[in-house]
Parts: structure tokens; C-alpha cells; sequence
């Protein structure tokens, strides 16, 4: 088994003192990026921090989807959502408290495993004493051709791509819950959007979103540079 140990070491020497900047959403940019990727179905998008491309962020999920794909483990997955989710709680809390019905944790699937990771963590982290959070579950079926949408940088052309990317699983019914989706990290936010609104389809109550970080510098600028 390949060991990720020493080039993650080495790496985080180098990178010891570029800062990992979380992500603000009461911000000019914040707030216009938020709008563009949020929809009409989610009602809120919790993002913690920035993934800056050439960061050590950036390195940290290249080595996760890595071991996820062929070491067939997330436990470097579950490390960074350890590490990266408790600045988030306190918001992500508030919004399951003012939610009236039982709030059920969706990851948005991924081939690797790395998304329902992050969410078994994140539940694991959650308030549970307002018993308000209800359970973890996985209610997508993933095409295949998720793998060649990470390729794709238009936003327009990710949008269309995402169109039959989700299906239901047989014999859901969502009527009593809100839900709360998780993914490990958010570009355009088309995937999200159409699990929200698959979700909507299926009678889910309130629908929020939370993806550990954002392509945010990169992937929004040049979405306003090549429109």
C-alpha cells in the first residue's frame, strides 16, 4: 500500500507558512459567489475555507482523492473533515435548530468515497441534543460519467453535464425530513444544485448545503474572465 506519509510531510514543510484562509461570506466576493452557485431550492451554502490551486489545501485534496482511488481508504478524508469542519458547527448548527422538521444528512456521492466521508464526519460532530438531527443517509445513485465533469471548467458546461448525472434510490420519501447535503468541495455548485433539486422532487422540507472549501479565486474568476 502506497504510504503518503513522507511527501505529505515534506510538503507541509515547504508550505509551512502560507496561510489555509477560511472562507467569509459576509464579503463582497463572498456574498457574489454564494449567489451564483446557491439556486433557487437551497436555502443556505455553508463553505469553511478557501482552496487556492498550488495551496497546500489544494496538495491536501489531491492527496485524499489519490489514497481514496487507490488505496480504496478515506482516512486521510476523514483527517482533513476532522480538522477542517469545527469552524463551521455554530452556523451549521443554528440553521438545524430553527428547522422544524428532523434534519436527515445527505453526502452528494462521489466515485471514491471522499463526500460520505466528510459527511459521516461532520454527523458525527453535529448537536445532537436538540435531537433534532436525525440520521446519515445515502440516497443517490452516481452515473459514471461524474469522473470526465471534474475535467470541465465552464460553469455553463457543467451545468448542462450535471443533467441525469443523480438518481434517486427505489422507495424514498422525504416528506418529514429537511436536509442537510454534504460535499468535500464546491466550484460551480451545479452539483449541488441539481441534488437540491432532486431532493425538492422528492418532498424534502428545507434544503442547505456544506462543502469544506471552494475553488473560490480560481474557478470564479474565470468564470468572469472567459464569460
Amino acid at each position: 500500500m502506497t504510504s503518503y506519509n513522507t511527501p505529505f510531510r515534506q510538503i507541509a514543510n515547504y508550505l509551512k507558512d502560507q496561510p489555509i484562509l477560511p472562507f467569509r461570506e459576509n464579503t463582497a466576493l463572498g456574498r457574489k459567489y454564494l449567489k451564483a452557485i446557491q439556486g433557487k431550492v437551497t436555502s443556505h451554502i455553508f463553505i469553511g475555507w478557501i482552496c487556492e490551486r498550488d495551496s497546500f489545501f489544494a496538495y491536501l485534496y489531491k492527496c485524499m482523492k489519490k489514497e481514496a482511488r487507490d488505496c480504496k481508504t478515506t482516512r486521510l478524508a476523514a483527517k482533513i473533515a476532522r480538522a477542517g469542519f469545527p469552524i463551521m458547527l455554530t452556523k451549521i448548527n443554528g440553521w438545524i435548530s430553527k428547522n422544524n422538521l428532523p434534519v436527515l444528512v445527505v453526502p452528494v456521492p462521489s466515485h471514491y468515497g471522499a463526500s460520505e466521508r466528510f459527511a459521516v464526519e461532520l454527523y458525527k460532530m453535529l448537536d445532537k441534543n436538540s435531537k433534532k438531527v436525525s440520521k446519515i443517509q445515502e440516497v443517490f445513485n452516481l452515473s459514471d460519467k461524474s469522473i470526465e465533469i471534474k475535467k470541465i471548467d465552464s460553469w455553463v458546461k457543467r451545468n448542462r453535464a450535471v443533467n441525469g448525472l443523480f438518481s434517486f434510490k427505489k422507495g424514498l420519501n422525504l416528506n418529514q425530513y429537511a436536509v442537510l447535503l454534504v460535499d468535500d468541495i464546491v466550484t460551480s455548485g451545479s452539483s449541488l444544485r441539481e441534488c437540491a433539486n432532486l431532493l425538492k422532487k422528492c418532498g424534502a422540507g428545507k434544503v442547505a448545503a456544506v462543502s469544506l472549501a471552494t475553488n473560490l479565486f480560481d474557478n470564479f474568476s474565470y468564470r468572469k474572465q472567459k464569460k
